[in-house]
Order: structure tokens, then C-alpha cells, then sequence
């Protein structure tokens, strides 16, 4: 199997690992529902009885939802510098995040070994704000923590509740109400690389009937110029196009940049106690070059890939009588990729190749909650969904947003080629019923049920089966299974891409050597999901849980050469077509274990978390057979917080990462696939409260504290890096003051 050889030194990380084994293990499952102040005073016992609402809906304790459920407070996610979704999900057991390695994705996550950032769903407040239209979209900045009272991770099949695209899991990103914030919070960043993070949060509550909470970030960083880091890397060479030409010498080659920069806004109102009115939007800017090699891109500030997902939302929620409450749902929802969007790679022969998307989203839920008795609930509802989609290929020039997509006038690059432009409108409607049941203080079951139609794909059914058993009090077993579906995205169905030289045949036709072709035949993905997890709570500040998985997949969408190239463009002469198709299955199987400790001596308090995950499996793609890709075998997350007078804080963290595999088959063992090097990471994180002046914060971060050279599993095309040099060393200085 090939694999690049890794930068660290052995005996450091044999160090390391020792480190490891004399560090407390953790696995954070603790919930907060409270005021931000009183959890921090409370002990991991107590923590694990604060109600959560993600698994099913409605309130109960973390240690009595049949789901796999994880919690993080704010408290948490301060002292562990979450500055975003991606670095606590990094954090998290069972997932594997590959920064900075897709140009459309940013970072690329997989969750207990399902691919894509578009497999799990992203909430606030329990409202959808990742992207309505299920394209794959970047995971970072854009999703920042600043305002979150608690973060809910959900593993696991969750389409019974939530439908598509809850495949592997669902996050939820609790914000704080306006009397956890009870004024104005300013926080502003700088650092390393020109990096600069500035965050507003306000919030009052006016009256009984009305409440207000609202937020803006704005963030932007160079990014280390990794050339200098990894010269061998990104060593300057000839950018040659696939015919052949040279387009720029070596020696005029430009010089590396990797700028990223990213704001969201939100504003949530809560008027006469059961309305709740918010919007949501997220921005995000990375260039089109990340992850791919000097020879095949232009590193240029031009070659940029911008999305905005924008959420306006209004829900109604009523509580009718003891027994009986009722929540309606309606919301617009939009994604945006911006005309100005462009690729400058070997693909486009470095032109600039604009790219344009757009989607929209309209969406009515009713959802009912019966207490039937003391013990038994029912939770049902139907939704009703109408969806747009845009996708372009390859633009000769921007596309024009004042214009109808009829009278756009896009040739496809060096031809006289008129573009067709399709959109793509869609409706889906579910019913769902969900019944859970304790029939003793020791024994409680759920079963629900699922029905989705859709008028561009096949109907599914996903149903879902919980068991809680506690055969001690500090100890819980769960068994559950559950289904669930990953709905065919609009850049499977419409996506073409593909170029032209100019050169024409015989017959006066253009000539393309490839070009993908749309599938307006795509069918979901389905995965089936068999999880058994016990929980032990030792003591009051001592806690374990052991989470084995099984899951079967079908019907993965992947890409393949159809065996007759098909000529879809009228003038042309197209050589091989591809096309997206549901050819894959696959299962994987894994483990996650962990032990959680904290323990208070006076004025200290230590606390200590972490991970070990374990995962292997396999997919049957195009005939062959490969290990999944973009997991590491192995995984261990270590991270502990040494606080004193709840005033001064230090964390420092740790991370064991086993080799990881590519997409990329290794060109020496075709049945392997090439992998990443295996990589010891640590962080570290400072930080003081009240200490200047009253209400002021400071936080120091030092990220990859020893200088490493390591490298994040890139490798989807053979224009990319199979192993992505990652950031050196960089430093951030946080100032934050509550008014």
C-alpha cells in the first residue's frame, strides 16, 4: 500500500503515546438545558440529568434517549477553544475531519465512516441552517460557537425524525436566550497569518412577551503560505495544459496563497411565549486551489469559491393542556454558490472557468405531542417541502444574475457551444409517528416510523427502534436500529463539467475528450444502522461509555464511465462521458470508548476527556472492492483543563491520528488505496476571566504547539494532493468584554 512517509520524529511520538496511556481517557455525554452559570458547579452526574431535546424531539435526560447522544456545554466549548463546528467536532470520538483538502468543501468530515458534509444536518435551534438543497458545502468558519449554550450531537440514522440527509447523524447548535446574555458580548481575535475573528452577541428580554437574541461574526485569515513550509510540496513547476501546451514557465510561476474569510448573522425573536421568529445567514470564501498540486492549479486570489446559505424562520409552539402540545414550522431557505466563483486549474487549460449554483427551499411542518399516560408518549407530524435547484457547468464568463437563465447567453468555453441551463423543481411530503414507551423505572422502548414521497425520487420508508434498559442505577444499555437517506443533491443530477480545446472533427464538431453527464435517474442512498452502547457512571465525577456500531450501506452515488460516450451536447463531438450513478454498497464497523474524570481541590478543579476509535470497512464501487475512504483506523483525542478560582484555565490537547485513506487508488496495489501518514498533533489553550477589569476575558491559543509537518487525507482526483500539508505552528489572541 503506498503511503508518503511521515515528518515527525519517532521518538516523539512514541513520547507521545506514553503520554496517552498515563492521560484519563474520555467520552463527553454530558447535557445542559440550565443557566450557563449553575452548570458549572455541577458534578458529571448531575450534568448527564439536564434534558436535551435533538433524539427525539422533546425533553428527556441524555441517559434515557434511545440514541447515541452527545453533549457539549458552554463551559466546554470555552475552555476547549471550539471557536467553530469544525474544531469540536474534530474533538469528537468517531469522526475523522480532513482540513483545508476540497476546494468546494473546505474541510471534509466523515462521521463513523459516512463521507461528506452533506450525510449529517447542522441545526440551530433546531432549525436547518446547513444547505436546503443537500449540496456539499464547507464546514468551518462559517458554523461559529460564540453564541451556542450547548452543542447536541446525535449519531446515528436519524431519518425517522428529520428526513433526508439525516444519514449520519444530526448537530444541533443550542444558542443562549436573552437572560443567559443579558446585554452586549464583544470579542475580537488576531494572530498568526493576518488572522482576525470579531464576534458581536446581544440579548434582553424586554417583556414577559418579548425577547430578543442576535449575533454577527466576521473572520478571515491569509493562511500560512505553505511553500515555505513544504518546499518539495509546492516547488514551483511548469503549468501545462492536458493538450500538452505550456502555459507559464516554472520560473514565472506565482507564488502560493490559501486565504480564507467568512461572517454569518442571526437574530432570533420570542414574542408572546409561543412564537419564535429568527433568520440565519452563513458566508463562506475559500479559493478553488485548495488541495491541489502546483502543476494543475494557479494559486491566484481569482480562483475563489464562495456560498451563502440564508434561513428565515417562524415557529409556533403551544402547549394546549397538560397532555397535549402542538409546534408548527414554516420556512424559506436559499443556498447560493456566487457568479464570480471560478476554477484556474488544468482542467479549465488555466482559463477562468466560472461556476454558478442556486437553490431554494419552502417548507411547512406540523408537528403533535400526546402524553397518553405517565409512561407512554406519541410524537407525529407531516411536512410538506417544495425545492429549486441551479447547477451550471463550466461558464465561459459569470452568470448574470439580472438575467433569466433563458437569456443568459453562456457558450461553453472555446466553442460557439450554446450552454443549456435546466433548473430542477421538486416536491417532497412526510408523515412520521413516533411512540416511546417505559414500561419500568429500568425498561423503556421507541419505535417510530417514517413515509416520504417525493415527486423527482423513489419514496422511502425509514423506520427506527430504541430499548433502554438500566439493569443498575449507574448503569444503562442501549440497543438501536435505525434507517435513513441520503437524497441524490443537484450537482448529481444536473452537474456537467467538462472542456474543449477549440479543435473541431471532420464534421465541423467540437471535440471534448470528457465531459460528465446529468442523471436525472438517481435514486436516494440508503443505510441501515445497529448501535449497542453501555454507559457506567462510577461515581459522581467519574464516567465511561462503550459504543460499538454496525452499518450497511446501498445504493451510493458514485461516478462511472458509461460504456457508449453519450453525445448530450448538440455540436460536439464528446469522447468519454461519466456519469453520477447509484452503483455503491458498502458497511463499516467501528468502536468508540471512553472515560470522562473531573476533580476539585479547593480552589482547583481538573477535568480530563477524550477518546479511543476504532473503524474498518469496506465499499464494492465499479467492480472493485477498496477500505473506506477518508477514516483512520485509529483515534485517540486526549484533552484535559486545569481551572483555578473558575478565573484562570489551561487545556492542552492531543491527538493520535492512524494512517488515513484517500479515494486515490495506489498506482503499485490497485485493490489499496493510497493514505495519508499517520500524525501526533497538540494544542494548547490559555485563558483568564475577570482579571483586568470586570467582564473581561483573555484567551491565548497556540495551535500545533510543537511545529510539526503533518498531513490530512486529500486525494479525490489525481490533480490532488493524496496527503495535504497541513498549517505550521499559528498564534491567537482573543479580548473579549461583556457589557
Amino acid at each position: 500500500m503506498r503511503t508518503i512517509t511521515p515528518q515527525y520524529s519517532p521518538t516523539l511520538y512514541r513520547k507521545l503515546v506514553l503520554l496517552c496511556c498515563c492521560l484519563h481517557l474520555s467520552f463527553a455525554a454530558e447535557a445542559a438545558d440550565l443557566n450557563v452559570k449553575q452548570l458549572r458547579n455541577l458534578s458529571l452526574s448531575e450534568l448527564l440529568d439536564v434534558p436535551i431535546t435533538t433524539a427525539s424531539r422533546q425533553s428527556e435526560k441524555a441517559t434515557d434517549t434511545p440514541a447515541s447522544v452527545m453533549v457539549i456545554t458552554k463551559e466546554q466549548i470555552e475552555q476547549r477553544r471550539y471557536i467553530n463546528l469544525s474544531d469540536l467536532l474534530q474533538d469528537l470520538p468517531g469522526v475523522d475531519l480532513q482540513r483545508n483538502t476540497k476546494s468546494s468543501t473546505y474541510n471534509n468530515i466523515t462521521l463513523h465512516g459516512q463521507l461528506s458534509n452533506n450525510k449529517f444536518l447542522i441545526l440551530q435551534d433546531g432549525v436547518r441552517i446547513d444547505s436546503p438543497t443537500r449540496e456539499k458545502i464547507p464546514v468551518g468558519d462559517n458554523f461559529p460557537l460564540y453564541h451556542a449554550k450547548q452543542v447536541e450531537i446525535l449519531y446515528g440514522p436519524a431519518s425517522t425524525l428529520y428526513g433526508a440527509d439525516a444519514f449520519s447523524g444530526v448537530i444541533n447548535i443550542i444558542t443562549e436566550d436573552a437572560e443567559d446574555v443579558n446585554g452586549v458580548r464583544l470579542s475580537t481575535s488576531f494572530g498568526s497569518n493576518n488572522s482576525i475573528y470579531n464576534s458581536i452577541h446581544a440579548g434582553k428580554k424586554l417583556s414577559d412577551d418579548l425577547e430578543f437574541v442576535m449575533g454577527s461574526h466576521q473572520q478571515r485569515s491569509d493562511t500560512a503560505d505553505l511553500s515555505k513550509y513544504y518546499p518539495n510540496e509546492f516547488a514551483k513547476v511548469n503549468a501545462v495544459t492536458s493538450a500538452g501546451k505550456v502555459v507559464v514557465a516554472a520560473k514565472d510561476r506565482e507564488n502560493y496563497v490559501g486565504n480564507i474569510n467568512s461572517s454569518t448573522e442571526f437574530v432570533k425573536l420570542k414574542i408572546a411565549q409561543d412564537w419564535t421568529l429568527g433568520f440565519n445567514r452563513s458566508f463562506f470564501r475559500s479559493l478553488t486551489s485548495t488541495g491541489d498540486k502546483p502543476a494543475n492549479v494557479f494559486y491566484t486570489q481569482e480562483g475563489q469559491w464562495n456560498t451563502e446559505i440564508n434561513t428565515l424562520y417562524a415557529t409556533y409552539q403551544h402547549q394546549v393542556n397538560e397532555d397535549l402540545s402542538i409546534k408548527t414550522h414554516i420556512n424559506y431557505d436559499t443556498y447560493e454558490v456566487a457568479p464570480e466563483s471560478q476554477y484556474r486549474n488544468v482542467f479549465t487549460d488555466f482559463g477562468a472557468g466560472y461556476n454558478y449554483s442556486k437553490g431554494s427551499k419552502r417548507a411547512l411542518e406540523q408537528q403533535v405531542n400526546y402524553k397518553l399516560n405517565a409512561n407512554n408518549s406519541l410524537i407525529g407530524g407531516f411536512s410538506y417541502e417544495e425545492y429549486t435547484s441551479f447547477v451550471t457547468p463550466n461558464l465561459a464568463q459569470p452568470f448574470n444574475r439580472d438575467k433569466p437563465i433563458n437569456a443568459q447567453n453562456q457558450y461553453f468555453m472555446n466553442t460557439t457551444l450554446p450552454v443549456p441551463l435546466t433548473e430542477l423543481s421538486y416536491r417532497n411530503s412526510a408523515f412520521y409517528l413516533q411512540w416511546q414507551a417505559a414500561w419500568s423505572p429500568q425498561f423503556s422502548t421507541i419505535v417510530g416510523l417514517r413515509y416520504d414521497r417525493n415527486s423527482d425520487y423513489e419514496n422511502t420508508v425509514n423506520p427506527r427502534l430504541g430499548l433502554v434498559y438500566r439493569p443498575l442505577q449507574d448503569t444503562v444499555v442501549k440497543l438501536l436500529y435505525g434507517e435513513a437517506f441520503r437524497a441524490p443533491a443537484p450537482d448529481d443530477i444536473l452537474g456537467s463539467y467538462g472542456t474543449f480545446t477549440g479543435k473541431k472533427n471532420a464534421q465541423g464538431e467540437y471535440i471534448s475528450s470528457q465531459f460528465r453527464a446529468p442523471n436525472p435517474s438517481l435514486k436516494p442512498e440508503k443505510s441501515k444502522n445497529l448501535e449497542f452502547s453501555v454507559s457506567q457512571q462510577w461515581t459522581k465525577d467519574f464516567n465511561s461509555l462503550l459504543n460499538l456500531y454496525y452499518i450497511q450501506n446501498r445504493d451510493l452515488i458514485s461516478t462511472r464511465t458509461e460504456a457508449v460516450p453519450r453525445q448530450f451536447i448538440e455540436g460536439a463531438q464528446i469522447l468519454k462521458t461519466t456519469i453520477r450513478d447509484n452503483l455503491g454498497r458498502g458497511s463499516q464497523y467501528g468502536a468508540d470508548l471512553g472515560l470522562n474524570y473531573q476533580r476539585a481541590w479547593g480552589e482547583w478543579k481538573w477535568s480530563t476527556w477524550g477518546s479511543y476509535s476504532f473503524i474498518q470497512g469496506t465499499v464494492q464501487d465499479n467492480g472493485k472492492t477498496l477500505d473506506i475512504p477518508y477514516v483512520a483506523r485509529n483515534k485517540i483525542k486526549l484533552g484535559t483543563t486545569f481551572t483555578y478560582r473558575d478565573k484562570y484555565f489551561i487545556t492542552p490537547q492531543l491527538y493520535l491520528i492512524d494512517r488515513t485513506n484517500t479515494e486515490l487508488p495506489d498506482p503499485q496495489n490497485p485493490s489499496k488505496r493510497q493514505q495519508s501518514p499517520a500524525y501526533a498533533l497538540v494544542n494548547l489553550h490559555l485563558g483568564a476571566n475577570n482579571v483586568l477589569f470586570k467582564n473581561v476575558s483573555l484567551n491565548f491559543d497556540i495551535l500545533n504547539l510543537l511545529d510539526r509537518r503533518y498531513y490530512n487525507a486529500g486525494g479525490s482526483a489525481t490533480s490532488t494532493f493524496a496527503a495535504m500539508p497541513q498549517q505550521p505552528r499559528s498564534l491567537m489572541f482573543t479580548l473579549r468584554y461583556q457589557f
